[in-house]
């Protein structure tokens, strides 16, 4: 099933509230000696929530200012808000209060990135503090490459190997390195591991087109460049000191970004809650629901999207994208009458775009109406050769009607646009298999299982079968 997503929601910026616990906390600390200097940024503007945040921390700031916790706190409030000077105040002010804690020049040093050499001295300081912090070296190995001081890189990346072999930003940054340096071998030998622990890390897979073409091997080259351009371009790095800050953000785009992390990270129940928080906020913002409802699709909550869906489209009667995704839920179920009156809506609303037409003819094709559902899907390769769904949906089309050649002809396609699509290689076993070819079948059932698609058990018997 394919389903749209948005961009991340912007929302616009809202008044604050004329009164609120910034002016209780000053009476509080007037009361009790003299006001801290703690930074007061202008709260005109800002959305509801992310002042009286703001307010709070500056509360807890100003109730207790002799505690690194509470300015280092507040330091992540302003920093995940945008509030750059004022945050590395706070995280000076925290270092001051405790010159060990190596977490305060760690923090500050991803605030000095206007300086680099300010920012490695404080990461260098941190380092000094923290030996072993694997978020600290990786940072302070990132500054030195900044800085041009590839020895010194090498020589922080080369400790964090011993430390985290298992982190993929370390083999990958080596094998850059060793690349930069003419050593092949070594370069190779580093990338390959970083593949293996990311294997979507687009990065990698981009470096290796460099290695290849600097050894000659243009087939290897292309077919690399290839993988770089279909996965995601960076590399993860799960960094939890940084994630304290981002997990203050509470602003529109901010929640947002938290819930894709937090599902990135498996954090289902943490994604979900952020999302409820979300809706919560803007109850009447179709784009909110329709992002959520994405989400509970993405974690196999498909029946809990479908009312989410709904009510986008009671919001937006005009939102194609939320008819496509309801409209290929529905048809996944069965329910083709209604899944295709909303992608023929979709496509209505907008003619030329692909997934509104992919959605649409796999809804007339549960149907049994093949002639328009691969006259569709005929349009959508006219304008995009190599769109995989479009390609994947008219080869079914074409095996349905026995045309079992030219549903190959369009899967050799399908695969060398996209060689690692599990589901491309499935259907090019049971297309094989229909023509007899039972070893080409199962040299692309091993990889649909290596690309972990779930090759139906009884293909697999009915194929052992035929062997004998």
């Amino acid at each position: 099933m394919t389903m749209l997503e948005s961009p991340t929601f912007m929302r616009g910026r809202f008044p604050v509230p004329a009164f609120g616990l910034l002016t209780a906390a000053l009476a509080f600390v007037s009361a009790c000696g003299e006001v801290p200097d703690v930074p007061e940024p202008s709260l005109e503007g800002m959305e509801v929530q992310v002042a009286q945040k703001i307010e709070q921390t500056r509360v807890r700031v100003m109730e207790d200012p002799g505690s690194a916790a509470a300015w280092g706190a507040l330091g992540f409030v302003f920093e995940a808000h945008g509030l750059r000077d004022e945050a590395r105040l706070c995280y000076q002010e925290a270092s001051t209060i405790a010159p060990d804690d190596y977490r305060w020049p760690y923090y500050e040093a991803w605030l000095a990135s206007d300086d680099v050499i300010s920012a490695l001295g404080l990461a260098s300081e941190a380092a000094r503090l923290q030996p072993r912090s694997v978020p600290v070296l990786v940072r302070k190995a990132s500054l030195e490459e900044q800085l041009g001081r590839a020895g010194e890189a090498k020589s922080t990346y080369e400790k964090l190997l011993s430390i985290a072999p298992e982190t993929a930003i370390v083999q990958f940054a080596l094998g850059r390195l060793a690349l930069s340096e003419g050593e092949l071998d070594d370069a190779e030998k580093y990338l390959r591991r970083a593949s293996e622990l990311q294997p979507r890390a687009g990065a990698i897979h981009g470096t290796l087109t460099r290695l290849h073409r600097m050894r000659g091997d243009m087939e290897a080259a292309r077919a690399a460049a290839a993988r770089a351009s279909e996965l995601d371009p960076d590399i993860r790095f799960d960094d939890a000191l940084r994630r304290a800050v981002a997990d203050e953000e509470v602003s529109t785009r901010g929640l947002q970004t938290r819930a894709s992390s937090a599902e990135a990270r498996g954090n289902v129940a943490a994604a979900e809650a952020l999302h409820l928080r979300l809706r919560a906020l803007h109850p009447g913002e179709a784009e909110i629901h329709y992002n959520s409802a994405n989400f509970l699709v993405r974690v196999g909550r498909s029946a809990d999207a479908e009312p989410r869906y709904r009510r986008v489209l009671e919001l937006d009667r005009n939102y194609s994208a939320a008819y496509v995704n309801l409209g290929n839920l529905l048809a996944e179920r069965g329910e083709l009458v209604e899944a295709e009156s909303l992608l023929r809506r979709a496509v209505e609303l907008e003619p030329e775009e692909a997934s509104a037409r992919v959605g649409l003819s796999n809804a007339l094709a549960k149907g049994g109406v093949m002639e328009e559902a691969g006259t569709l899907l005929e349009g959508v390769l006219e304008c995009d050769p190599g769109h995989l769904h479009a390609l994947l949906g008219l080869s079914q089309i074409r095996a349905a009607a026995d045309r079992l050649r030219d549903a190959n002809e369009l899967l050799l396609r399908a695969l060398e646009e996209h060689p690692d699509d599990g589901r491309a290689h499935f259907l090019m076993a049971l297309t094989s298999a229909r023509r007899g070819q039972l070893e080409r079948a199962w040299t692309h059932v091993r990889e649909a299982e290596r690309l972990r698609f779930p090759v139906p058990e009884d293909f697999v018997a009915a194929l052992r079968e035929s062997a004998r």
